[in-house]
């Protein structure tokens, strides 16, 4: 039987969530309450891939018609009160939520950039977002009208083309339920998977990894001299015994020493990983 108080703990989560698969679980409800009353055992409860509210019968189904009913459709359109004239105002690069189907178009990107680029002395970072099966001729009018309004600089981005979406598929390729999910899910459900999987493959499954293997007392190396933007740069190596680079030092001749600061702790990076 469900206490008041783990209705309350539940109500107060709430407000901060955007999806109440986030809220009905043993964080939210405590691991007591799930094991000794809803009768979890503690090794499932601790799977990442784990859901109590698809554990206690609620169907795929229920739980969507919940998270619209409580925490929102993560977009404008349908709203009440809303006109549907003044939609155009509130348009964002990608659709809304997962019923979204409202987005800036590719010019409008575009035009945003010209309007600002006259008052800037350099280019402007901004993504010019296109849909999936946009054409090489459709990238081609892009640039054109780009350089016909006097815009520096322009980044197209072809959803689909980010090399961390091909891989994510190799995340889920062992179970259906998420590759469906990946395919035809929103961004919400498709960032929860992904999330999941994550944390099965790398944090939860034990990683193997050799322990730092450190540098020999003397070692040889060598220095390879640089101009970059019209400063010397000398870039200092050390080798193990069988020759496999070990660590490297960046000194420059002219340097401050905010950025020699800077310059040392990304060669220290390196060269821990390289260790």
């Amino acid at each position: 039987m469900v206490s008041r108080s783990e209705i309350d703990k539940i109500e107060a989560a709430l407000p901060s969530a955007f999806d109440i698969r986030f809220v009905f679980n043993q964080w939210t409800l405590g691991a007591d309450f799930c094991t000794n009353v809803l009768g979890i055992p503690t090794d499932k409860m601790m799977d990442p891939s784990f859901d109590l509210l698809t554990h206690l019968g609620f169907s795929r189904k229920d739980i969507e018609a919940a998270n619209d009913h409580v925490c929102g459709t993560m977009t404008l359109e349908g709203a009440p009160h809303l006109k549907e004239e003044h939609y155009s105002i509130f348009d964002c690069a990608n659709p809304c939520g997962k019923k979204g189907k409202r987005y800036l178009s590719v010019n409008s990107h575009i035009y945003m950039m010209a309007a600002a680029q006259s008052f800037i002395s350099g280019a402007i970072s901004k993504t010019i977002n296109m849909p999936n099966d946009a054409t090489i001729e459709e990238c081609q009018k892009a640039y054109e009208l780009s350089w016909s309004l006097g815009i520096k600089a322009n980044a197209l981005y072809r959803d689909g083309s980010k090399l961390s979406q091909p891989l994510a598929a190799a995340l889920v390729e062992d179970d259906e339920e998420a590759e469906e999910i990946l395919a035809s899910g929103s961004a919400q459900e498709k960032a929860t998977v992904l999330a999941e999987k994550i944390v099965e493959k790398i944090v939860v499954r034990e990683i193997i990894r050799r322990d730092r293997e450190k540098m020999p007392q003397r070692r040889r190396g060598y220095t390879q001299k640089a101009v970059v933007g019209g400063h010397k740069v000398y870039l200092r190596t050390g080798e193990y015994e069988d020759g496999q680079l070990g660590e490297i030092f960046i000194d420059m001749h002219k340097e401050g020493a905010g950025f020699r600061a800077m310059m040392n702790n990304f060669a220290i990076a390196v060269s821990v990983g390289l260790q």
